[in-house]
């Protein structure tokens, strides 16, 4: 197996965790109303995160191609 092909799995690895865990988040929030302010702030810190990585290593490696289309995509779904 290449690099690139070793990305995408991870990358889809990654995302099947991600939603695995966005599913227990929502069961979670649905059995426990009352955490819910505590679970939203799980995902928010998570997302925050996340993008402040890219955003870091975008500046390291001189190449803010998938900050940019990443936001892109968060703004206007695209």
């Amino acid at each position: 197996m290449n690099e690139k092909d070793e990305l995408r799995e991870g990358l889809k690895e990654s995302y099947s965790v991600i939603r695995i865990n966005m599913v227990k988040s929502f069961k979670y929030m649905q059995d426990n109303p009352q955490e819910s302010d505590e679970i939203i702030e799980l995902w928010k810190n998570y997302v925050t995160s996340l993008l402040n990585d890219m955003r870091v290593y975008s500046e390291e490696f001189n190449n803010k191609k998938i900050i940019k289309t990443i936001t892109k995509a968060l703004l206007f779904g695209r």
